[in-house]
């Protein structure tokens, strides 16, 4: 029955990607895993153009080369919040400014409302005044007496790594958004060069947005400030629920990007803008409820 849906060349490429990429010690080896992982990438593609194994066995077969072929083998960061137990951020962490309030179940959590009429502010403000921010913004931690003196909006708080990112990477954050009534802003992650707030890629959820306008922006801040957004997605997930979801964002060597939430792909663009290092990652938000509960960042030798 199972063999009745698929053609030669499918079953043989499955029988040799069942061996286990951790054999693939040697450079030797590697290049053959590479070169079998493009081989079934292939084999994929004409199956899908010529219908050649049923759909079923190919997203199979898409999320097994997913598993085999990651290139980012380094571990440079992977914490996860929830075991820290204080609001002091984790070592490794410089805090900048602000405060960080840790919530049992939901990790660091941080807080920012805008004051009503407040203006939307361009990409070119927001990036330009917050940018450079891990663990963002400052929480208040006395919201119940805030209500009856009106919103107020606090300024992001900044703490940022002391470890370079390779420029090829793989950033995991897992993160639970709740809706702020009356705010719209951003939540956002990503790689910097140089100070802080120097250039790099981030990576925006927009909070308080309505079906059909944009939830996701990939913004670009080159060295001299100029920011601009290279790729968005308007997919309606639903993510200011409370609940813990999952953004796995990667790049690889040749600039090429993707973003996923929740294993769902929302975006994928290449740009080659920056070629070195990265310096740290940052963590910003501008306007919403925000708690990180873990980290963890991969890249290349």
């Amino acid at each position: 029955m199972f063999a009745r849906h698929l053609g030669g060349p499918f079953l043989l490429a499955l029988s040799l990607c069942l061996v286990p990429p951790a054999q693939a010690q040697g450079a030797d080896d590697q290049a053959r895993l590479d070169s079998l992982i493009g081989e079934l990438r292939d084999l994929i593609e004409r199956g899908e153009q010529n219908r050649e194994a049923d759909p079923w066995f190919l997203e199979d077969m898409k999320a097994l080369v997913r598993k085999y072929d990651w290139p980012w083998q380094v571990v440079i960061y992977d914490q996860s919040f929830l075991e820290v137990g204080s609001d002091n951020l984790p070592p490794g962490w410089t805090p900048l400014q602000g405060r960080y309030r840790m919530e049992p179940n939901f990790g660091y959590r941080t807080l920012v409302e805008s004051r009503p009429g407040q203006r939307e502010r361009s990409n070119e403000e927001l990036v330009g005044e917050l940018v450079g921010s891990l663990l963002s913004q400052a929480l208040n931690k006395n919201n119940n007496n805030s209500n009856s003196q009106g919103t107020t909006r606090y300024t992001a708080a900044q703490a940022v790594t002391e470890r370079p990112v390779s420029n090829a990477f793989a950033l995991t954050v897992r993160l639970s958004l709740r809706p702020v009534e009356g705010t719209q802003g951003r939540v956002g992650v990503g790689p910097y060069q140089g100070e802080p707030g120097g250039g790099g890629y981030r990576l925006f959820y927009l909070t308080g947005a309505q079906p059909g306008e944009r939830s996701f922006e990939l913004v670009r801040r080159s060295s001299r400030g100029t920011v601009s957004t290279i790729e968005f997605s308007d997919a309606a997930l639903g993510l200011e629920d409370g609940q813990e979801h999952e953004i796995l964002w990667t790049r690889d060597r040749d600039g090429k990007m993707a973003v996923s939430i929740d294993g769902q792909e929302i975006m994928a663009v290449t740009d080659r803008s920056f070629s070195d290092p990265f310096d740290g990652i940052t963590f910003v938000n501008t306007g919403g409820d925000a708690a990180v509960s873990y980290m963890k960042i991969e890249g290349t030798s």
